[in-house]
């Protein structure tokens, strides 16, 4: 086989972004993508509306005494209005978190995990593990949202006729690290500042015949163009990123590539700079082929 790569560019959607690159190379030999190939293009943030004395502010600053929903998982109430009590006077009854708390479904299990050896014992130091956004009445696990985008990813190739795909934890890892290290630096791209791409990030000679890259950036709890309500539930943010892929098709293509054999998703949430009660969600989805010798 010769040398080859597949090579996407940029999808707008709304305020969230993915870029792909899938890269082929015989004998642990990469196939070269120049930085000059690919343009990331990033967003001001937020949607922001206008206020009564003519500034602007964003819609989620508002959002902590917002009565809203999850997209399509509607799960609280508002606080009923006051009863008459003895007296003639009025009670006012106070709302209570609990019962108006913002929740989806529960998160699926992990795909079941790849058996090879390297999965268990190859470690990043840059992987920040589980992160966390969250508000009043709401709270997101990146790791609920991994979960979710690797179900969602393999039902999508599944309903294409495609296999479900193995899951690495190594992968998972490494791309974890790079989701944290796009904001720690502020850049959006597969070369990091020092140069490194997906495949010297992995820097392991396993599981690497074939290996690709997915970069997804939204919002959570912030209003998004195309999104009825904020998004503040781990299924929710997980169809938005699948969504954006899929809307682009040299990134469909990717995520349908017949050659895969493990996956490993890593979602990074971190608070909005703009302290309006928002999160920025980096996610990097790491995919490879198995060498001849581990098959």
């Amino acid at each position: 086989m010769g040398l080859s790569s597949i090579l996407g560019g940029v999808v707008k959607l709304g305020l969230a972004f993915a870029v792909i690159v899938a890269v082929v190379g015989v004998g642990g030999v990469i196939g070269i993508c120049s930085a000059t190939e690919m343009t990331c293009v990033s967003d001001p943030g937020p949607i922001e509306t206008p206020t009564p004395d003519g500034a602007t502010t964003s819609e989620a600053s508002s959002t902590p005494s917002e009565a809203s929903t999850s997209d399509g998982d509607e799960t609280g109430t508002e606080a009923s209005p006051g009863t008459e009590a003895a007296g003639g006077t009025t009670r006012t009854e106070t709302p209570d978190p609990e019962q108006d708390r913002i929740e989806g479904p529960d998160p699926p299990a992990y795909p079941p995990r790849t058996d090879k050896q390297w999965d268990g014992t190859l470690e990043f130091d840059g992987d920040p593990g589980e992160t966390i956004a969250e508000g009043d009445r709401w709270r997101v696990s990146s790791e609920d949202v991994e979960r979710f985008l690797a179900e969602d990813v393999n039902d999508y190739r599944e309903e294409n006729g495609k296999s479900r795909l193995e899951y690495s934890h190594a992968l998972a890892s490494v791309s974890r690290e790079h989701s944290e290290d796009m904001h720690d630096r502020d850049y959006f791209a597969h070369e990091n500042p020092d140069g490194e791409r997906a495949w010297d990030r992995w820097g392991h000679g396993h599981c690497r015949e074939w290996y690709g890259e997915n970069l997804f950036r939204s919002w959570a709890n912030a209003p998004l163009e195309g999104a009825d309500e904020p998004l503040r539930t781990a299924d929710g943010l997980a169809q938005r990123t699948l969504r954006g892929w899929k809307n682009s098709p040299p990134h469909d293509e990717a995520m349908l590539e017949d050659s895969w054999d493990a996956v490993g998703y890593g979602v990074y949430l971190v608070y909005s700079d703009d302290d309006d009660g928002s999160y920025e969600m980096y996610v990097t989805m790491n995919m490879c082929t198995y060498n001849e010798n581990e098959r």
